[in-house]
Protein backbone atom coordinates (compact mmCIF):
# COMPACT_ATOMS: atom_id res chain seq x y z
CA UNK A 1 0.00 0.00 0.00
CA UNK A 2 1.54 3.35 -1.20
CA UNK A 3 1.61 6.61 0.60
CA UNK A 4 2.06 8.85 -2.77
CA UNK A 5 -0.92 10.68 -1.96
CA UNK A 6 0.23 11.77 1.34
CA UNK A 7 3.74 12.40 0.69
CA UNK A 8 2.78 15.00 -1.95
CA UNK A 9 0.80 17.46 -0.35
CA UNK A 10 2.67 16.80 3.09
CA UNK A 11 5.70 18.35 1.32
CA UNK A 12 3.88 21.09 -0.54
CA UNK A 13 3.05 21.99 3.11
CA UNK A 14 7.07 22.14 4.28
CA UNK A 15 7.85 23.87 0.92
CA UNK A 16 5.81 26.40 1.34
CA UNK A 17 5.90 26.84 5.11
CA UNK A 18 9.31 27.38 4.62
CA UNK A 19 9.19 30.01 1.76
CA UNK A 20 6.59 32.15 3.88
CA UNK A 21 9.03 31.85 7.02
CA UNK A 22 11.92 33.05 5.62
CA UNK A 23 9.84 35.88 3.87
CA UNK A 24 8.88 37.29 6.83
CA UNK A 25 11.96 37.03 8.42
CA UNK A 26 13.56 39.35 5.17
CA UNK A 27 10.53 41.70 5.93
CA UNK A 28 11.11 42.33 9.38
CA UNK A 29 15.17 42.59 9.11
CA UNK A 30 14.52 44.97 6.50
CA UNK A 31 11.60 46.57 8.94
CA UNK A 32 14.79 47.03 11.43
CA UNK A 33 16.81 48.96 8.95
CA UNK A 34 14.03 51.08 7.74
CA UNK A 35 12.58 52.33 11.66
CA UNK A 36 16.55 52.97 12.83
CA UNK A 37 15.68 56.02 9.91
CA UNK A 38 13.56 57.38 12.44
CA UNK A 39 14.81 56.41 15.26
CA UNK A 40 14.49 59.00 18.65
CA UNK A 41 16.91 61.89 18.36
CA UNK A 42 19.72 61.74 21.18
CA UNK A 43 19.01 64.34 24.17
CA UNK A 44 19.15 67.81 22.99
CA UNK A 45 18.92 66.93 19.71
CA UNK A 46 16.04 68.94 17.13
CA UNK A 47 15.10 67.76 13.86
CA UNK A 48 11.96 68.63 11.47
CA UNK A 49 12.17 65.56 10.31
CA UNK A 50 9.60 62.57 11.72
CA UNK A 51 11.09 60.47 14.71
CA UNK A 52 10.02 57.67 16.72
CA UNK A 53 9.91 58.11 20.21
CA UNK A 54 11.86 55.76 22.71
CA UNK A 55 8.84 53.62 24.00
CA UNK A 56 7.56 53.42 20.44
CA UNK A 57 11.16 52.54 19.19
CA UNK A 58 11.69 50.04 21.57
CA UNK A 59 8.50 48.71 21.16
CA UNK A 60 8.71 47.88 16.81
CA UNK A 61 12.56 46.70 18.10
CA UNK A 62 11.30 43.91 20.19
CA UNK A 63 8.32 43.08 17.68
CA UNK A 64 10.48 42.68 14.61
CA UNK A 65 12.79 40.71 16.99
CA UNK A 66 9.82 38.58 18.07
CA UNK A 67 9.06 38.35 14.51
CA UNK A 68 12.56 36.62 13.03
CA UNK A 69 12.75 34.48 16.24
CA UNK A 70 9.57 32.95 15.44
CA UNK A 71 10.63 32.62 11.84
CA UNK A 72 13.86 30.70 12.29
CA UNK A 73 12.21 28.49 15.07
CA UNK A 74 9.52 27.34 11.90
CA UNK A 75 12.20 27.11 9.40
CA UNK A 76 14.30 24.49 11.98
CA UNK A 77 10.85 22.85 12.76
CA UNK A 78 10.00 22.56 9.04
CA UNK A 79 13.34 21.49 8.42
CA UNK A 80 14.02 19.00 11.40
CA UNK A 81 11.24 18.17 13.09
CA UNK A 82 8.41 17.96 10.75
CA UNK A 83 10.32 15.68 8.63
CA UNK A 84 10.95 13.49 11.84
CA UNK A 85 7.18 13.98 12.72
CA UNK A 86 6.17 12.74 8.91
CA UNK A 87 8.46 9.47 9.00
CA UNK A 88 6.76 8.15 12.39
CA UNK A 89 3.47 8.78 11.10
CA UNK A 90 3.83 7.07 7.50
CA UNK A 91 5.58 4.17 9.52
CA UNK A 92 2.42 4.20 11.56
CA UNK A 93 0.09 4.24 8.78
CA UNK A 94 1.96 1.24 7.49
CA UNK A 95 1.79 -0.52 10.36
CA UNK A 96 -1.76 0.08 10.66
CA UNK A 97 -2.49 -1.85 7.53
CA UNK A 98 -0.64 -4.46 8.35
CA UNK A 99 -2.49 -5.40 11.44
CA UNK A 100 -5.75 -3.97 9.63
CA UNK A 101 -4.54 -6.64 6.70
CA UNK A 102 -3.56 -9.24 9.06
CA UNK A 103 -6.69 -9.14 11.28
CA UNK A 104 -4.62 -9.38 14.76
CA UNK A 105 -6.64 -8.28 17.28
CA UNK A 106 -4.51 -8.41 20.63
CA UNK A 107 -1.22 -10.17 21.67
CA UNK A 108 -1.26 -11.31 25.48
CA UNK A 109 0.47 -13.54 27.39
CA UNK A 110 -1.19 -16.75 26.71
CA UNK A 111 -2.86 -17.14 30.61
CA UNK A 112 -4.60 -13.97 30.19
CA UNK A 113 -6.85 -15.13 26.91
CA UNK A 114 -10.07 -14.61 27.93
CA UNK A 115 -11.01 -18.14 26.82
CA UNK A 116 -14.65 -17.96 28.23
CA UNK A 117 -15.80 -14.56 25.27
CA UNK A 118 -13.65 -17.13 22.46
CA UNK A 119 -15.50 -20.62 23.45
CA UNK A 120 -19.06 -19.95 25.44
CA UNK A 121 -20.80 -18.94 22.31
CA UNK A 122 -18.84 -20.77 19.73
CA UNK A 123 -20.82 -23.67 16.97
CA UNK A 124 -17.19 -24.98 15.84
CA UNK A 125 -14.31 -25.08 17.54
CA UNK A 126 -10.77 -27.06 16.48
CA UNK A 127 -7.79 -27.17 18.62
CA UNK A 128 -4.63 -28.11 18.33
CA UNK A 129 -2.96 -29.05 21.76
CA UNK A 130 0.72 -30.12 22.84
CA UNK A 131 -0.17 -30.38 26.29
CA UNK A 132 -4.08 -30.82 26.94
CA UNK A 133 -3.35 -31.60 30.58
CA UNK A 134 -3.54 -28.57 32.08
CA UNK A 135 -5.63 -26.28 29.05
CA UNK A 136 -8.35 -28.57 28.67
CA UNK A 137 -9.88 -29.60 32.02
CA UNK A 138 -9.47 -25.86 32.79
CA UNK A 139 -11.27 -25.12 29.38
CA UNK A 140 -14.36 -27.64 29.47
CA UNK A 141 -17.13 -25.47 31.05
CA UNK A 142 -16.97 -22.95 28.60
CA UNK A 143 -17.08 -25.53 26.21
CA UNK A 144 -20.02 -27.07 27.62
CA UNK A 145 -21.49 -23.99 28.14
CA UNK A 146 -21.66 -23.06 24.17
CA UNK A 147 -22.98 -27.17 23.55
CA UNK A 148 -26.00 -26.55 26.06
CA UNK A 149 -27.00 -23.16 24.05
CA UNK A 150 -26.54 -24.49 20.29
CA UNK A 151 -25.08 -27.23 18.60
CA UNK A 152 -21.50 -27.46 18.78
CA UNK A 153 -19.21 -29.29 16.73
CA UNK A 154 -15.31 -30.16 19.12
CA UNK A 155 -12.16 -31.44 17.52
CA UNK A 156 -9.40 -31.44 20.03
CA UNK A 157 -6.28 -33.21 18.27
CA UNK A 158 -3.20 -34.41 20.85
CA UNK A 159 -0.15 -35.96 19.75
CA UNK A 160 -0.34 -39.49 18.74
CA UNK A 161 1.13 -41.69 21.41
CA UNK A 162 2.48 -44.04 18.87
CA UNK A 163 3.48 -41.02 16.71
CA UNK A 164 6.91 -40.44 15.03
CA UNK A 165 7.13 -37.78 16.88
CA UNK A 166 5.85 -37.84 20.09
CA UNK A 167 9.19 -37.56 22.10
CA UNK A 168 10.30 -34.08 19.76
CA UNK A 169 6.47 -33.03 21.19
CA UNK A 170 7.04 -33.78 25.05
CA UNK A 171 10.26 -32.20 24.73
CA UNK A 172 9.02 -29.26 23.24
CA UNK A 173 6.50 -29.08 26.59
CA UNK A 174 9.24 -29.53 28.70
CA UNK A 175 8.26 -33.04 29.83
CA UNK A 176 9.46 -36.83 30.02
CA UNK A 177 7.29 -38.92 27.26
CA UNK A 178 5.81 -40.68 30.23
CA UNK A 179 4.79 -37.02 31.58
CA UNK A 180 3.19 -36.30 28.50
CA UNK A 181 1.59 -39.59 27.81
CA UNK A 182 -0.22 -39.70 31.22
CA UNK A 183 -1.65 -35.69 30.78
CA UNK A 184 -2.92 -37.01 27.79
CA UNK A 185 -4.81 -40.03 29.41
CA UNK A 186 -6.38 -37.72 32.05
CA UNK A 187 -7.35 -34.80 29.79
CA UNK A 188 -9.28 -37.24 27.55
CA UNK A 189 -10.75 -39.40 30.53
CA UNK A 190 -11.75 -36.09 32.06
CA UNK A 191 -13.87 -34.77 28.87
CA UNK A 192 -15.25 -38.34 28.82
CA UNK A 193 -16.67 -37.77 32.41
CA UNK A 194 -18.25 -34.23 32.05
CA UNK A 195 -19.70 -35.08 28.60
CA UNK A 196 -20.90 -38.28 30.16
CA UNK A 197 -22.68 -36.35 32.85
CA UNK A 198 -23.72 -33.46 31.50
CA UNK A 199 -24.86 -35.19 27.67
CA UNK A 200 -28.85 -34.91 28.63
CA UNK A 201 -28.73 -30.84 28.70
CA UNK A 202 -26.23 -30.51 25.78
CA UNK A 203 -28.51 -29.87 22.52
CA UNK A 204 -29.28 -32.27 19.78
CA UNK A 205 -26.28 -32.74 17.20
CA UNK A 206 -23.40 -31.68 19.12
CA UNK A 207 -20.30 -33.78 18.68
CA UNK A 208 -17.40 -34.53 20.47
CA UNK A 209 -14.01 -35.48 19.00
CA UNK A 210 -10.38 -36.23 20.31
CA UNK A 211 -8.00 -36.94 17.49
CA UNK A 212 -4.48 -37.62 17.38
CA UNK A 213 -1.90 -36.07 14.77
CA UNK A 214 1.72 -37.68 13.90
CA UNK A 215 3.04 -34.06 12.78
CA UNK A 216 5.51 -31.69 15.07
CA UNK A 217 3.60 -28.73 15.61
CA UNK A 218 5.53 -25.99 17.45
CA UNK A 219 2.63 -24.09 19.01
CA UNK A 220 -1.00 -24.51 20.23
CA UNK A 221 -3.89 -23.50 18.00
CA UNK A 222 -7.32 -22.70 18.89
CA UNK A 223 -10.19 -21.74 16.32
CA UNK A 224 -13.47 -20.83 17.89
CA UNK A 225 -15.45 -19.57 14.76
CA UNK A 226 -13.66 -17.16 13.40
CA UNK A 227 -11.46 -16.36 16.45
CA UNK A 228 -7.81 -17.91 15.73
CA UNK A 229 -5.28 -18.18 18.89
CA UNK A 230 -2.03 -19.43 18.66
CA UNK A 231 0.28 -19.27 21.57
CA UNK A 232 4.14 -20.08 20.96
CA UNK A 233 6.40 -20.85 23.96
CA UNK A 234 10.46 -20.62 24.32
CA UNK A 235 11.93 -23.65 23.69
CA UNK A 236 13.16 -25.13 27.14
CA UNK A 237 14.84 -28.70 28.09
CA UNK A 238 13.03 -29.61 31.51
CA UNK A 239 10.15 -28.41 33.18
CA UNK A 240 6.64 -27.28 32.31
CA UNK A 241 6.07 -25.06 29.47
CA UNK A 242 6.93 -21.71 30.55
CA UNK A 243 4.52 -18.64 30.19
CA UNK A 244 3.80 -18.76 26.19
CA UNK A 245 2.61 -15.26 23.90
CA UNK A 246 -0.86 -15.11 22.37
CA UNK A 247 -1.70 -13.98 18.83
CA UNK A 248 -5.23 -13.66 18.85
CA UNK A 249 -6.75 -12.69 15.12
CA UNK A 250 -10.30 -12.08 13.54
CA UNK A 251 -11.12 -14.07 10.24
CA UNK A 252 -15.22 -12.51 10.09
CA UNK A 253 -15.97 -10.66 7.00
CA UNK A 254 -13.84 -7.21 7.19
CA UNK A 255 -11.37 -9.16 8.92
CA UNK A 256 -7.66 -10.68 8.20
CA UNK A 257 -7.19 -13.04 6.03
CA UNK A 258 -2.95 -13.93 6.58
CA UNK A 259 -1.58 -15.30 8.90
CA UNK A 260 -4.54 -16.26 10.23
CA UNK A 261 -5.90 -18.46 7.34
CA UNK A 262 -2.44 -20.00 6.75
CA UNK A 263 -2.75 -21.07 10.48
CA UNK A 264 -6.62 -22.52 9.63
CA UNK A 265 -4.87 -24.60 6.83
CA UNK A 266 -2.93 -26.57 9.45
CA UNK A 267 -6.29 -27.46 10.64
CA UNK A 268 -7.59 -29.56 7.78
CA UNK A 269 -6.02 -32.65 8.33
CA UNK A 270 -7.50 -33.32 11.39
CA UNK A 271 -11.24 -33.95 9.32
CA UNK A 272 -9.29 -37.54 8.27
CA UNK A 273 -7.08 -37.76 11.66
CA UNK A 274 -7.45 -41.28 14.03
CA UNK A 275 -10.26 -40.77 16.64
CA UNK A 276 -9.42 -41.87 19.96
CA UNK A 277 -12.58 -40.95 20.91
CA UNK A 278 -15.84 -39.54 19.60
CA UNK A 279 -19.26 -38.47 20.69
CA UNK A 280 -22.78 -37.33 19.17
CA UNK A 281 -25.93 -35.96 21.23
CA UNK A 282 -28.62 -38.01 19.55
Amino acid sequence: MGHEGFDKPFSDLKTSSRWLAAVVILLSIIGFFAIAHWAPLAPGATSTDFHFGSNTYQALQQLLGAIISIGLISILYEAFLRRTYGRDLRRYLRLKSSMVASGIQDVVPAEQVEWQNVLSDAADVRIILRDPGAWLPANQPWLLASARKRELRLTIAVPDEAGPNFDLVAESCGQKPDELRSNIQAAVSHLTRRWNSEVKDLKKGTNFRVVTYRSLPTYDLVVADEVVVVSIGKAQAEGPIGQQLAFVFDTSPGGGSYPAAWLMDQLKPLDSANSIWESKVK
